[in-house]
């Protein structure tokens, strides 16, 4: 079964290479690389000739990447050091893929700053204002169009568990090596025997939360076109609200199949396929929905043209380190889109964002510091 995992890395790093040669056609125009320009420089030369020489950088690191995976898959025949190398090159690949955006953005910089792109620009901010009820309560509805069949499989989950419950070993696996064969026992118990469906809870709670989230969240407008940018931030919001139900419910039959792993209804060929596949095939829904939309929805097209208002938004990169984290005292919001990505960020200027860290260090450490003391 060891060949599963390998389709799986080669999958995992296919995803990778389609989001960093896509994500500069998501961003809105207006911050490419992660640079604020006014908008009548979106399509320059300079920046046109920027993006595709990143494109064929990116797609070059590919090759040499792709290379390292296919050599190592075939050098390292063992279970474990597939799934090393599944979980190793993934992130080397981000790391390098960073540093091309990051090279790619220092250039841009220096470029408006050189032919001084912001001197005589007309600055200003918009917010957007509120729906209403009515558009609370429909975007409440949709929520529960994906929160439903999160719960239907949870239950399905917890129901195959107690039935089997009775007729299990004393001793219980809770964790299967890339071959299907158990590495990692427990004595058997409920708790034990209830860990998918658990997790399944979790992971409701967080796409839950993350929904309501989305739906709340009024993020500036564009102030050279606010019309426009308010119809494409509720677009974006709805379709992000889409991307997290699918990958949810993805998920959640992932954890179903792993819970009939563990309870061996199914043979262990069947079940290792669907633990990596359901995810896989979300990931591929949650990339398809946001080619077609954008960050903000700067991809949604919106029928009545709008006349520019003459304003930009304020010049901020210099509260952007190194392109990703932002970091501004003055500036009172928690959450603020990304310049590079998909959806918000932390202000890290904000104490409450230092909170929310830790509590997330503590989530994680929490559970391998019991394990190990």
């Amino acid at each position: 079964m060891m060949y599963q995992y390998r389709i799986l890395a080669y999958a995992v790093f296919f995803f990778i290479e389609a989001i960093l040669y896509l994500l500069p056609g998501w961003m809105p125009s207006t911050v490419p690389f992660g640079v604020r320009i006014p908008p009548e420089f979106a399509g320059d030369p300079v920046l046109v000739r920027l993006r595709h020489r990143y494109r064929q950088w990116v797609v070059v690191l590919a090759l040499v990447m792709g290379l390292l995976l296919v050599l190592a898959t075939r050098f390292l025949p063992s279970p474990g050091g597939t799934m090393l190398l599944s979980s190793f090159l993934p992130l080397l690949w981000l790391i390098v893929g960073y540093a091309v955006y990051y090279a790619t953005r220092r250039q841009l910089l220096a470029i408006k700053t050189k032919q001084g792109w912001y001197e005589g620009q007309r600055t200003a901010a918009v917010a957007e204002i509120p729906e209403g009820a009515e558009a609370d309560r429909s975007r409440a509805r949709s929520q529960w169009l994906w929160i439903l069949p999160m719960i239907a499989i949870s239950a399905v989950t917890l129901f195959l568990a107690l039935w089997r419950y009775p007729h299990l070993p004393a001793v219980l696996p809770i964790h299967f090596g890339p071959n299907g064969q158990p590495d990692a026992y427990a004595r058997k118990s409920v708790a034990v025997a209830l860990i998918p469906f658990f997790t399944q809870l979790g992971l409701l709670f967080v796409i839950g939360l993350s929904m309501v989230f989305t739906n709340r969240m009024h993020t500036p407008l564009n102030p050279a076109f606010p019309r426009t940018s308010s119809v494409q931030q509720r677009v974006f919001r709805s379709r992000i609200v889409i991307a997290l139900g699918l990958m949810g419910i993805a998920t959640a039959l992932s954890l179903l199949t792993a819970e009939l792993l563990e309870l061996r209804v199914l043979p262990p060929q069947i079940t290792a396929w669907g633990i990596g596949l359901f995810p896989v095939l979300g990931l591929a829904g949650v990339i398809v929905i946001t080619a077609r939309t954008g960050q903000l929805g700067s991809r949604v097209r919106v029928e009545a043209a709008e006349q520019p208002t003459g304003f930009v938004a304020r010049d901020d990169d210099r509260f952007w380190k190194g392109g990703v984290f932002y970091y501004n005292p003055e500036d009172p919001a928690f959450w603020v889109p990304k310049r590079f990505g998909v959806g918000w960020t932390l202000n890290f200027a904000h104490p409450g964002s230092w909170v929310m860290i830790g509590v997330v260090l503590l989530a994680v450490v929490s559970p391998l510091a019991t394990h190990l003391f």
